[in-house]
């Protein structure tokens, strides 16, 4: 990284972490429920809670405690599930923080331990990306629709109040001009 001040060059911290490597170079090319699976499957218990250890210190240095959420220790049958979840919301905060130049440099150290995505699985992960999407619009418009509904029997709702209204107002003034006339 190179100090916009002068000519020197600062060299970022370096952690050995394969699971953090791994997630930080495919959290923005994949969804976090493509993440998820992989990871969870993929790496022990050990290395997800020793991801989220460094992960969280990390982001301790960077963010005041109102930002970050309180990470339990995770326990039971569904303790890997739950970390990983963890450790991609810290993620999510990361991203929305920006702070992905002020974190280490996470490296793997023994590739073996990279989980392999092949080009089907990147095909088949991207569809699954533009899916997601669809699927979200489609819900925000299915939202909408019975908002727009609920607002036309609201217009003629009013339209048919005004409607009798003006009806009776129409009778009334009727009624007053035949009294006007009368006299």
């Amino acid at each position: 990284m190179k100090n916009s001040k002068s000519k020197t060059y600062v060299m970022a911290k370096v952690v050995i972490n394969e699971f953090l490597c791994f997630t930080r170079h495919n959290f923005e090319k994949l969804t976090v429920s493509q993440l998820k699976p992989v990871l969870s499957n993929f790496y022990n218990e050990s290395d997800i809670c020793d991801a989220k250890d460094v992960f969280m210190k990390a982001l301790q240095g960077l963010l005041s405690s109102d930002i970050l959420p309180r990470m339990p220790n995770r326990q039971g049958p569904n303790k890997c599930k739950q970390s990983v979840d963890d450790i991609l919301r810290l993620f999510t905060i990361a991203d929305e923080q920006k702070l992905w130049d002020s974190l280490p440099r996470y490296v793997a150290e023994d590739l073996s331990k990279l989980p392999f995505l092949n080009a089907d699985a990147v095909s088949t992960i991207n569809l699954s990306k533009r899916l997601e999407a669809m699927e979200r619009r489609m819900s925000f418009l299915e939202c909408k629709i019975p908002l727009n509904r609920l607002m036309i029997q609201r217009q003629k709702a009013v339209i048919t109040t005004v409607d009798k209204c003006c009806g009776t107002l129409v009778r009334v003034l009727c009624r007053m001009m035949m009294l006007v006339d009368g006299l």
